[in-house]
């Protein structure tokens, strides 16, 4: 029953993302759930039907759809590999639909990073970038958890990254007496990373 007004909202924040000039707007997959997990034309396929006006209008405002990868626990979820954001992308053979790579999902799944990234290389248009122990989706800030953060910035540097060092930390229950020492730790550790 909410569906239309997602598709709305989805619409809308594509038009917001042109009004700001941002390049990319971020998008999740979904999963055709009458398929079986591992038929991933159905889930291509559910993915085209799911969002073809939202690439559209995406194409006409010349803003681009990067597909960011979903985390799975316990259990498989189309959406979390590589292999799976490859063939959404491939599917809609459009310059403006690429790949959100989200490091604490990949930690959290279990996924191998370097090779993840390195596989997708220029498909790769946009980060998340926060940290976790791999047991929960925590949104940590960088070094707060388990993610090797050199295996993160060798392979950007492999694929030769040249989109935003973009942050998806939590400190929505921090209190503002915080917040600023909060900002300086993030900007301190994206220059220590950027530096590597």
């Amino acid at each position: 029953e909410e569906e239309e007004f997602f598709r709305a909202m989805s619409l809308r924040a594509l038009e917001i993302t042109a009004m700001l000039g941002a390049r990319w707007a971020v998008i999740h997959p979904v999963m055709d759930v009458t398929a079986d997990i591992n038929d991933v034309d159905a889930h291509v396929r559910c993915n085209q039907q799911m969002f073809a006006r939202e690439a559209e209008l995406a194409a006409r405002l010349g803003v681009g759809l990067a597909f960011e990868n979903m985390f799975d626990g316990d259990q498989r979820r189309f959406g979390s590999t590589a292999e799976d954001l490859i063939a959404i992308q491939d599917f809609f053979h459009s310059d403006h639909i690429g790949v959100c790579w989200d490091v604490g999902h990949a930690n959290f799944g279990k996924h191998p990073q370097y090779e993840s990234m390195t596989l997708l290389g220029k498909r790769i248009r946009v980060l998340h970038l926060h940290d976790n122990y791999g047991t929960r989706d925590d949104h940590s800030m960088p070094y707060f958890g388990t993610i090797d953060w050199d295996e993160i910035m060798r392979a950007l540097r492999d694929i030769g990254y040249e989109g935003t060092f973009n942050y998806e930390v939590a400190a929505t229950h921090l209190p503002m007496a915080l917040r600023e020492d909060h900002a300086r730790y993030l900007v301190d550790a994206a220059k220590l990373l950027l530096g590597r």
